[in-house]
């Protein structure tokens, strides 16, 4: 997927993590982000697997 937003622009939920009152999910949160704020920037959230 691509998405493509303007300064101050709000994008759209992309996904939701469903969680039952007093439940816990860890995730793991990784952003990629140059140190130059050129295209792209990256963001993936993913659950931790429990054992």
């Amino acid at each position: 997927m691509h998405l493509v937003l303007r300064q101050g622009q709000q994008g759209p939920s992309l996904g939701q993590l469903m969680l039952k009152p007093g439940e816990a999910q860890e995730v793991q949160i990784r952003l990629i982000y140059p140190a130059d704020a050129t295209p792209p920037q990256v963001i993936t959230v993913q659950p931790v697997k429990q054992s």
